[in-house]
């Protein structure tokens, strides 16, 4: 399926504008058919609660692995509200909804 494109007001000038974002994905899990409701709203949720963590709309972060690993490695549960369960239940949520 293919990702939609993402709106000028929210596009990184340095990143490929073609390539997909977290929005994106949220999108293709939303449209989905091979996953539960539940499992649809725990990995939506992940997403959104890594965007939070990173600090920036998630249609201006890249659904790119590498860039993710980056940004995920500086952030400190606590600082954004979480306990260091729930981060790591995120970001397995995140990895999966990538695959």
């Amino acid at each position: 399926m293919p990702m939609s494109t993402r709106s000028q007001a929210s596009v990184n000038p340095f990143a490929d504008p073609g390539a997909p974002t977290l929005d994106d994905v949220v999108t293709r899990i939303a449209d989905g058919d091979g996953l539960s409701a539940k499992e649809k709203t725990a990995r939506t949720t992940a997403i959104r609660t890594v965007g939070r963590a990173i600090g920036l709309p998630l249609s201006a972060i890249p659904a790119h692995p590498a860039f993710l690993r980056k940004k995920l490695a500086s952030v400190v549960p606590a600082r954004v509200g979480l306990k260091v369960s729930s981060w790591r239940n995120a970001k397995s949520l995140l990895s999966k909804a990538l695959r």
